[in-house]
């Protein structure tokens, strides 16, 4: 006679909870950091900035935007670009910056993005962001949408 006993119900959630949990730890890994926008055919995702090398002796931070787009539309993407603080400090605004494109007879599926200086406003390392919003006019008809809500990207952590 065996002495080993069937796991009782808990123990067995337990254990399934946990083969879940290491299944789907490969595709929580692979979503961005970011979040990602549609609206009328368009949609955007804003990137985490990274370093983009030197200029002028001073660091450069490149803030990019994925965008997929069906075709006879124009799109406006405004990036507005944050250095994070701790609370209780305020983040500090860098700067904003709206670009626009028409998406072709085929659409446009594109990287997009600003390289700016790294900004200087603290003793330490940087922690800057983007936050994101769009809006697309229909070619054919002129018709424009509202801006969509922020998208906010992941924080890039430099030392200046």
């Amino acid at each position: 006679m065996s002495t080993a006993r069937k796991p009782g119900p808990f123990r067995r959630l337990s254990i399934g909870a946990a083969l879940l949990g290491v299944a789907a730890a490969p595709v929580a890994l692979a979503l961005p950091a970011s979040a990602a926008t549609t609206l009328q055919g368009c949609n955007v995702s804003p990137q985490t900035p990274v370093f983009a090398g030197f200029s002028g002796g001073v660091k450069q931070v490149r803030y990019s935007v994925a965008i997929a787009c069906f075709p006879g539309r124009t799109i406006e993407v405004q990036q507005t670009v944050i250095e994070e603080d701790a609370s209780p400090d305020p983040d500090d605004f860098v700067l904003t910056e709206i670009n626009g494109f028409p998406t072709g007879p085929n659409g446009a599926v594109v990287i997009r993005g600003i390289t700016k200086d790294l900004p200087d406003t603290e003793g330490g390392a940087e922690e800057v962001f983007q936050k994101v919003r769009f809006r697309v006019t229909q070619n054919s008809t002129g018709l424009q949408s509202a801006w969509t809500a922020y998208e906010p990207s992941g924080t890039l952590t430099i030392a200046n």
